[in-house]
């Protein structure tokens, strides 16, 4: 054959594939290896009955479903057609022609989601249904016709939609009417990145949506009126469109009511709640922005041609920490300005009194549409008042007890202020009962340019002088250098300051620095002072415990250098009145000991009320001890998590010492002294031996204590605590000597005890009264006399059953030695039973009121 004929038989073969070509794509064997290829693709299947395609007639697709993982139908539409031409979709590509979706029917599930692939879960247990859903368009982009009508079902309720959009070089068209359209849709959209975000959009709108949207344009000029109505909100819109920028016709006024559950939603992780549904009123006016804005590249000209107004009111907001009053939210831009102005105000309501806030702003307006959220929380010019704020409000938000107000005192009144053009320089003035901070400096090195993003920021903090008014005493010339490395995800500081007291102390240095490694867990940080003020560690650490402790002034030395959270942690801290050591090991976020952790410190006033009478009430009588009250906990099996967890902390052994110490005779000591018929004095002296304790896995083991009261009433107490729980399980021994003082009971063996139970948690303990009444009332029987008392007493005993075994004394032999008393005469009683009434209901009341 000639290489004539041979290239003539090729180009006729290939002439022939391409003109019998639809024909062979539409044939089955190729449609199977199509829908193979797609379905390889995606987690479901799709099925389609027949594909007709034509290089001069119309493109068909037949009967096509969409099966789930679990071979379900969750998609289906009868048909897919377009009358262009195969030609014309390969090679001319001008227009769409007229293609059509016939009877699409859908059900928004979880199979759906799974089928397609995408991140979106359906929690609802009546998925959304479309169905006989109808689509049509035609043309090109630039003279475009849309239509498409269709219907919804969920939990019971139908409803519809339908649309026309007619976009030509003549004008626009569109119509759009959506009637009870599901809400649960857009809690799926709205939950795509956090799953948490989930039933948001159904708290605030309700479980339906209508819309209806009327465009019509005429030289250029569109007509726009969009009317949102839901079960929880309504809103119209009316504005104008052109080419170049949206307008707003008349102002758009809308109501809703946000409910604690939405609160909840949009405050994930807070610690405070709302407590009702507030109401709030929304007006936008004077809305006229450019087109360029939601695209990249908006000229600053652009921008400050754009303007709006908006205004949000709520009469009253109630939350947990407390209420918030005539809170108002103005936000404007005016033309040829390249900010706009943002101010809040309100006042916060305590104890039927309002206290008024405001804080204003001036922000950039943004040049992208994705720089909008940067230039909201990023402003330009900021200041901030708020006079006279409730301490306590603050303890109830932070959860930290009474500490905000142990540190400034009852109220605080805050100032913060920036006018530099780039927000580079911030200013704070705080003033309070005990701590004043007349001028604070926040200063950034680097502008903050929304338009660029820097690997590195860096700045100074400097404050002239803060001033503890109580202990008249002043940190000045404070310098805190700080720089952030987002690249190297680091923290690194450095501070110096000086302190000078009006006083005897002579002045004094803080110095330290500060390292962290964000990637690699490592920290680095040393803290070194000499004649530091309290007050000051207070304001850092936020506790209270640093001067009744340690004293008003005190040198400390802190340094730490970890590694994956793993590295030594050293610390002393000397005052005039306690002293601080701990050598330890940080491993892993838990800490060890490498010698003993000693806790010494003066008993005072201060101490028993600030620190002690938390975990103790009676020490909020504490004058005055003979010598220091001493804490040591040994290495062996010492374990304690940064986190604080009960349930992790361990150790073998600790001593708390705190020898012989005065109260005054007032509150519960009072009470006890009344009951022991104690002579009238004003202080009272209670000698206690050393206090063993013992923790594993949060149970905290307290071994026996004796105490000897006015150095005549001897007591102790043992039992147990489990923190994690909070469960008191706890015993009180009354000696036989005090006993004797108190009921006139004699004859009872040495070592023995009367054990009173107290059970329950450490803010509500418990004592089982009618037991503790039995058993006071068989050994004021038995000690009366005669056969009635003998036989009254023991068959008291046998009610009550036999008591747990006494532990033995911890200190041997106690400190004070064998008490003995000379008993008082005894006074004659024809009714034992009413002397166990009289004597031991007012010794049971005298304790444990």
């Amino acid at each position: 054959m000639s290489i004539k004929k041979a290239c003539a038989l090729l180009v006729a073969s290939i002439v022939m594939i391409v003109f019998f070509l639809p024909s062979i794509l539409s044939t089955n064997w190729v449609k199977e290896k199509l829908l193979s290829s797609v379905n390889r693709s995606i987690k479901g299947s799709v099925q389609v009955e027949a594909i007709n395609l034509s290089w001069f007639g119309p493109q068909i697709l037949e009967n096509v479903r969409l099966l789930g993982s679990d071979e379900s139908v969750v998609a289906s539409l009868r048909s897919i057609s377009s009358d262009t031409s195969l030609f014309s979709l390969m090679f001319q590509r001008s227009s769409l022609g007229d293609t059509q979706i016939k009877e699409l029917n859908a059900e928004l599930s979880d199979s759906l989601m799974k089928s397609f692939g995408l991140p979106l879960r359906v929690k609802s247990s009546h998925p959304v249904k479309l169905f006989d859903s109808d689509f049509f368009f035609s043309g090109s982009p630039s003279d475009l016709k849309l239509t498409a009508s269709g219907n919804t079902a969920h939990q019971g309720k139908q409803g519809s939609f339908s649309l026309n959009c007619d976009v030509s070089s003549s004008g626009n068209t569109v119509k759009a009417n959506v009637i009870d359209f599901p809400v649960e849709i857009l809690d799926v959209l709205a939950a795509a990145n956090d799953p948490e975000r989930y039933g948001m959009m159904s708290a605030l709108l309700g479980d339906t949506l209508n819309v209806k949207i009327n465009e019509t344009s005429e030289s250029g000029t569109s007509d726009l009126s969009v009317h949102l109505q839901a079960d929880l909100f309504n809103i119209v819109l009316n504005g104008k469109l052109t080419s170049e920028r949206f307008t707003l016709s008349s102002p758009v006024n809308t109501h809703l009511v946000i409910t604690p559950a939405i609160m909840e939603q949009l405050m994930k992780g807070s610690s405070s709640q709302l407590v009702k549904p507030i109401n709030v009123d929304i007006e936008l006016k004077d809305v006229d922005i450019p087109f360029d804005f939601f695209r990249n590249g908006l000229s600053r000209d652009a921008a400050r041609n754009a303007s709006f107004e908006l205004s949000v009111k709520i009469p009253q907001a109630e939350w947990q920490m407390g209420a918030v009053e005539n809170i108002q939210l103005l936000a404007s831009a005016l033309k040829g300005h390249s900010s706009f102005d943002v101010s809040v105000s309100g006042s916060l309501k305590q104890e039927n009194k309002l206290f008024p806030f405001v804080m204003k702003s001036l922000h950039q307006k943004p040049l992208t549409e994705e720089l909008l959220l940067a230039t909201i929380v990023q402003p330009k010019e900021l200041s901030f008042t708020l006079n006279n704020l409730k301490t306590k409000t603050l303890d109830a938000y932070f959860g930290t007890g009474n500490h905000w107000q142990q540190i400034f005192g009852n109220a605080i009144s805050l100032q913060v202020q920036s006018s530099d053009s780039d927000l580079q320089t911030m200013k704070m003035l705080l003033q309070s009962e005990k701590i004043n901070v007349p001028n604070v400096v926040l200063k950034i090195d680097q502008p903050l340019e929304l338009e660029t993003q820097r690997q590195l920021i860096s700045g100074s903090i400097y404050s002239d002088a803060i001033l503890f008014q109580k202990q008249k005493s002043s940190l000045e010339s404070l310098k805190i250098k700080w720089k952030l490395d987002p690249a190297k995800k680091s923290i690194e500081a450095n501070f110096t300051g000086k302190s000078a007291f009006a006083g005897s102390y002579a002045n004094g240095l803080i110095e330290g620095s500060l390292f962290v490694d964000l990637g690699k867990e490592a920290l680095k940080t040393t803290l070194e002072g000499k004649r530091v003020p309290a007050p000051l560690l207070s304001l850092i650490t936020g506790r209270k415990e640093w001067e009744p402790v340690f004293g008003p002034v005190l040198d400390l030395n802190l340094k730490a250098d970890m590694r994956g959270l793993t590295g030594p942690v050293k610390a002393e801290v000397d005052g005039a009145n306690g002293r601080l050591e701990l050598d330890g090991q940080l491993t892993k976020g838990v800490v060890t000991l490498n010698s003993p952790l000693r806790l010494s410190t003066h008993a005072t006033q201060e101490l028993g009320k600030d620190v002690l009478s938390d975990f103790a009430p009676v020490f909020g009588e504490l004058i005055s001890a003979e010598s220091s009250i001493n804490l040591t906990i040994d290495p062996d099996r010492f374990s304690m998590p940064l986190s604080m967890n009960f349930s992790e902390m361990h150790f073998k052994r600790a001593v708390l010492d705190l020898g012989k110490m005065t109260f005054r005779n007032r509150g519960d000591v009072h009470r006890l002294l009344d009951v022991l018929k104690a002579d009238s004095i004003d202080q009272v002296e209670v000698w206690a031996t050393p206090m063993y304790l013992e923790m594993d896995a949060g149970l905290l083991r307290i071994y026996r204590m004796d105490m000897l009261v006015m150095n005549r009433y001897p007591i102790a107490a043992w039992g147990q605590i489990h923190l994690p729980n909070d469960k008191v399980d706890m015993v009180l021994g009354i000696s036989p000597v005090a006993l004797a003082q108190s009921l006139g009971v004699t004859g009872l063996p040495k070592g023995y005890m009367l054990q009173i139970p107290i059970k329950g948690s450490s803010s509500n303990t418990k004592i089982n009264s009618a037991k503790v009444m039995s058993r006071i009332g068989a050994l004021v029987a038995q000690s009366s006399g005669g056969p009635e008392g003998f036989v009254l007493g023991t068959v008291l005993d046998l009610a009550n059953g036999k008591e747990p075994k006494i532990p033995p004394p911890t200190t041997n032999p106690l400190p004070w030695g064998d008490l003995t008393v000379e008993m008082p005469q005894k006074k004659s009683s024809s009714s034992p039973v009413n002397e166990i009434k009289n004597q031991a209901t007012k010794f049971f009341k005298g304790i444990f009121r």
